[in-house]
C-alpha cells in the first residue's frame, strides 16, 4: 500500500500553517539563518516558489502553480527590471522585484503561452513580506485568452485572490522546477530522514486532451537520502466510469540538492470496462534546491 497522500485539482483548502516555519516545534532547534530559497504553497495547496538574490532586497524568480474553471497555469518566471517592450511565446517574466526596507514587495509577472486553441497572456499580482525565513501575502491573477488567428479577445478567466506562504530554511526546504517549468517544493523534517511533504504538478496527454494535477505526497522514509515508489490509485466516477492512475515517483536529497522523476499514466474506462482514453506524462525529471 502506498505512503502518499494525493490532493489534486479537487477543491482542497489546507491551512497556511502545515509548513512548519523555522524555528517553531518540530523544525530544527533553534532560530535558523534564512537563505535564499523559499518554498511553500498557496491556500489551495499548490505549490509556490521564490527566489531572492544574494542581498536579499530584490526577488530573482517565482514558480506558481494556479488552477480556475479547469484553466491551469504553472511556471517559472525570472526577475526582470524593465519589461520588455514584446513578449514571445513561452516567456514568463517578473518585474517590481524590489524589497522594500519594511520586508513588503508587489511584484507583477506576465507569461506568454498556449491553452488549447487559444493564445493566452497569464497576469498575476504577487504582493507580500519577507520577515527572516517567511513569506506571506496574496497573488492575484487572471488569464486573457484570444483567437490566434483573429488576435481577438476570447475569454478571460478569473483566478481571485489567493492567499501563500512560504519559508526559507537551508537544509530542510528545498524549491525548484520539474523539466516541464512546474514548481516543485520539498519539506523534510528535522533529522532529515522524511520528506514531510513533495508538492509536484505533472501532466498527462493524449492526443485531444489530458489531466494536468498537483499532487501533495508525503510523509516519505528516506533511506541514505533516498525514496522510490510504484503504486495505482483507483476513483470511481459518478457516471459508474472508472479512473486508474499509474505512479513512479523517484526523490533522492543530497546535502543542499534534491531530484527524482515522476512518471504517471491515466487510463478511462466506462462502467462496462471499455477504454475510453488513456494519458501518458512521460518520465519527468524535477530539481531542487535549499540555500
Amino acid at each position: 500500500m502506498s505512503r502518499l497522500t494525493r490532493i489534486g485539482l479537487v477543491a482542497v483548502t489546507v491551512a497556511l500553517a502545515v509548513l512548519v516555519p523555522p524555528g517553531s516545534a518540530g523544525a530544527a532547534k533553534g532560530p535558523p539563518a534564512a537563505g535564499t530559497v523559499y518554498g511553500g504553497h498557496t491556500a489551495h495547496g499548490y505549490p509556490i516558489v521564490v527566489t531572492l538574490d544574494r542581498s536579499r532586497t530584490a526577488i530573482k524568480t517565482v514558480g506558481l502553480y494556479m488552477e480556475a474553471d479547469y484553466y491551469v497555469f504553472g511556471n517559472v518566471g525570472r526577475g526582470v527590471p524593465v519589461e520588455p517592450p514584446r513578449l514571445s511565446f513561452g516567456d514568463h517574466v517578473v518585474v517590481g522585484t524590489k524589497i522594500a526596507r519594511s520586508g513588503a514587495f508587489e511584484a507583477t509577472g506576465r507569461a506568454v503561452g498556449g491553452w488549447g486553441e487559444h493564445v493566452g497572456l497569464f497576469t498575476y499580482t504577487l504582493s507580500g513580506k519577507v520577515r527572516g525565513g517567511q513569506m506571506r501575502g496574496t497573488v492575484r491573477a487572471a488569464l486573457a485568452l484570444n483567437d490566434p488567428a483573429t488576435g481577438q479577445p476570447v475569454k478571460t478567466v478569473k483566478f481571485g485572490t489567493v492567499r501563500w506562504m512560504a519559508v526559507s530554511e537551508p537544509g530542510r526546504i528545498f524549491g525548484g522546477m520539474t523539466a516541464d517549468r512546474y514548481p516543485v517544493v520539498i519539506e523534510l523534517n528535522s533529522t532529515r530522514r522524511q520528506a514531510r511533504s513533495v508538492r509536484i504538478p505533472w501532466h498527462a496527454s493524449s492526443e485531444t486532451t489530458g489531466w494536468a494535477l498537483s499532487e501533495t505526497l508525503g510523509p516519505l522514509r528516506l533511506s541514505r537520502g533516498r525514496y522510490t515508489d510504484a503504486w495505482s490509485e483507483h476513483y470511481i466516477r459518478e457516471d459508474g466510469g472508472h479512473n486508474t492512475f499509474d505512479y513512479r515517483f523517484a526523490l533522492r536529497v543530497t546535502g543542499t540538492k534534491a531530484s527524482g522523476t515522476i512518471q504517471v499514466n491515466v487510463v478511462e474506462t466506462d462502467a462496462a470496462g471499455a477504454v475510453e482514453g488513456t494519458y501518458d506524462s512521460g518520465v519527468v525529471g524535477f530539481k531542487a534546491r535549499s540555500s
